[in-house]
């Protein structure tokens, strides 16, 4: 099982990205369906995820504390309790919206000023942990570790490639035909392309010292007396 999530996980940047680097709400929908199918997979197989160090379960826990710090700011609370945890937004709710919205200040409003968008980042940071979980108990196979290096190496030269291309061809519109931003690929924005080639660079690192140690593994155990 936790093969089979380790391969399908693995092909996820790659395909999420071709989809305007998964920018829009729609990638969000289908990376959640997957992270739940992932975490229950990487629930069901086997894995040596109890043994090791409790610190490889601090990725996730605090994404899992970041998003629940998002969704608490999105909470309307009463205007006094507002005005001493957070003085700013409570100037933004009491003076400008007002001002600009020709509005009466309301007595209860949101520590952030764009809830929404407060409650969006809280949703996407839980999938995002969700997918730190799975890493935690699926990769912490050396084998499959290595799968995800080598998938995430791939990625990085499939989207460069595919950049060089649109910048060649079709420049100012992203392969899928969007003509906004500054495009690079398929990706909208070319600064989340360089993101990912820079995830691709450390996954070529990481395949090399792993390389480098499992020779001088070898090396070593070729030299030790019978």
């Amino acid at each position: 099982m936790h093969a089979v999530v380790a391969i399908v996980a693995a092909a996820v940047p790659a395909g999420i990205a071709l989809d305007h680097g998964g920018r829009f709400a729609w990638s969000w929908w289908l990376l959640t369906v997957l992270a739940i199918g992932f975490v229950g997979g990487a629930v069901v197989g086997k894995s040596s995820w109890q043994r090791g160090s409790w610190l490889r379960w601090a990725p996730p826990v605090l994404l899992l504390l970041l998003a629940g710090f998002a969704a608490l700011q999105s909470i309307s609370l009463p205007a006094s309790l507002v005005r001493t945890l957070s003085p700013g937004s409570a100037a933004a709710h009491e003076q400008w919206l007002p001002a600009a919205t020709d509005q009466p200040a309301p007595t209860e409003y949101s520590l952030s000023v764009a809830p929404r968008l407060s409650r969006d980042f809280a949703a996407r940071a839980v999938v995002v942990a969700a997918f730190a979980f799975v890493a935690v108990v699926v990769f912490a196979n050396p084998q499959l570790a290595t799968l995800l290096l080598a998938a995430l190496l791939a990625t990085g030269v499939l989207h460069a490639s595919l950049g060089i291309y649109q910048r060649m061809t079709t420049p100012g519109t992203t392969l899928g035909g969007i003509h906004l931003g500054g495009p690079f690929g398929f990706f909208v924005n070319r600064n989340n392309a360089a993101a990912l080639l820079n995830v691709a660079l450390a996954a070529a690192v990481g395949l090399v010292a792993w390389r480098i140690r499992s020779t001088l593994a070898q090396v070593t155990s070729h030299h030790q007396p019978p």
